[in-house]
């Protein structure tokens, strides 16, 4: 089974932290793909968030599933793309979660200065 490493962007996250979905930016001839990785991990994992950057390494497997499109009734064959025994080589937390982060970091107000 082949070792690999993909960067992409934290879709979701479910199974308590085990199951960590993300969202791999490719070109293909001309144009810019979307592949979605499932990416498993023995233990739970607290410190990702969606519309975080993340680059993981894991064993490959894939297999053939099925989707709808919104605007279809017939369901198409697709390949899901699993990573297993999964390791973080490094991880950005989104703007948006650093934005939130730097409010809390904020100190409380002195009780002297209250208003009451």
């Amino acid at each position: 089974m082949p070792h690999i490493k993909v960067t992409g962007t934290v879709g979701s996250i479910v199974w308590d932290g085990k199951l960590i979905k993300i969202w791999e930016q490719y070109e293909f001839n001309g144009e810019i793909k979307h592949r979605l990785w499932s990416c498993w991990y023995d233990m739970p994992r607290t410190d990702f968030q969606e519309q975080d950057t993340v680059t993981i390494s894991g064993d490959l497997s894939c297999k053939v599933g099925t989707w709808t499109p919104k605007d279809a009734t017939e369901p198409k064959s697709i390949v899901e793309y699993h990573l297993n025994d999964c390791t973080t080589t490094s991880h950005t937390p989104s703007e948006k979660r650093t934005e939130v982060e730097a409010k809390g970091t904020e100190l409380p107000i002195d009780p002297a200065d209250a208003p009451f």
